[in-house]
């Protein structure tokens, strides 16, 4: 996964449509191999995982990776020049996944996650996918001579790039600048949408909270990598098992393996203060018999047979007290 996710970044740097395409489909490789982990692995493994491998963490890192193969869409239908309206649509999906992942780091992994400094690129994602959004679909309300739409939703798109930019102060530098150049570009928009309404169009500008959401269309998916990953067969029953289910049998299986360790331990304890009370008393060595012989063995019975000539077990049990 993240070898899938390195080519991605290293496809993304020449920002040409076709490094775009390869870019965005190592991203879903990245998303179905850790994928393939949380999936299939994962409830496989008895011991305690570090919390990267959660099954909470790498659903937060899957929807990453679909958030920036979505991201990479919307660069590319942009580039393409694409209806803005099939443009919003793109980026509401990317702002969607990028929220998904955020929401996990901020809730079920707050604790590994506490200023670490990827919450602060997903934060900047989050922003500037919905600053899109809400920029390309002025643009469409624009085309459908909704002018007072228009301006609330680039209200909209400069509260949501400027919260980008100030997340983008604690990411890295290209973030910053791809902030910093979104919000600008916003900022443009508004100002002229606010100047032509103000002056032609007279249109009451709607309250941003009574805007409709803007509508998601995905275009990415986990894809696996079949050379590198291969499939379980699919008469594997493990496969149609909940994966709450396997999570609940691997926790069973540890307390198991951990109250079989206990009880070992005691016996063994019990084992061997009673073979130090037989060495004391100069018995044979009774204690060393394996506890897995089918037969009672021939020292066992030779043992017994001695402390029955010295007047029974009675004496030797007293001698416990």
């Amino acid at each position: 996964g993240a070898l899938f996710s390195q080519q991605a970044a290293q496809h993304a740097t020449s920002n040409t449509g076709d490094s775009l395409k390869a870019a965005s489909a190592a991203y879903q490789l990245a998303a179905g191999t850790f994928a393939y982990v949380r999936d299939h692995i994962r409830p496989l493994v008895l011991t305690p995982t570090t919390p990267d491998l959660s099954c909470e963490c790498l659903n937060a890192i899957v929807n990453m990776m679909l958030g920036q193969a979505q991201a990479l869409f919307t660069e590319k239908a942009i580039q393409d020049k694409m209806r803005a309206a099939v443009v919003a649509k793109l980026a509401a999906s990317a702002a969607d996944y990028f929220q998904h992942a955020l929401r996990i780091m901020q809730s079920d992994l707050s604790e590994y996650f506490d200023k670490h400094p990827l919450v602060a690129v997903v934060q900047t994602q989050v922003h500037m996918a919905s600053a899109q959004a809400q920029y390309y679909q002025s643009t469409a309300a624009l085309e459908a001579s909704k002018y007072g739409e228009q301006v609330a939703r680039l209200q909209l798109a400069l509260h949501h790039s400027a919260e980008a930019v100030k997340a983008a102060a604690k990411a890295t530098n290209i973030l910053k600048e791809a902030a910093n150049r979104l919000h600008s570009l916003v900022e443009r928009g508004l100002q002229s949408a606010i100047k032509d309404n103000n002056t032609i169009y007279h249109e009451v500008v709607p309250a941003v909270g009574t805007l409709a959401l803007v509508e998601k269309k995905s275009m990415v998916q986990p894809k696996g990598a079949p050379d590198i990953v291969p499939q379980p067969p699919a008469s594997d029953p493990w496969r149609l098992i909940p994966v709450h289910v396997q999570r609940a049998f691997t926790q069973y299986q540890e307390l198991v393996n951990k109250t079989a360790a206990e009880l070992t331990d005691e016996m063994d304890t019990q084992t061997a203060f009673a073979k130090s009370k037989l060495q004391q008393h100069n018995l044979p060595e009774a204690a060393n018999i394996d506890p897995r012989a089918p037969v009672l063995p021939d020292r066992l019975i030779a043992a017994v047979a001695e402390i029955q000539h010295q007047s029974g077990p009675i004496p030797v049990s007293s001698s416990f007290a």
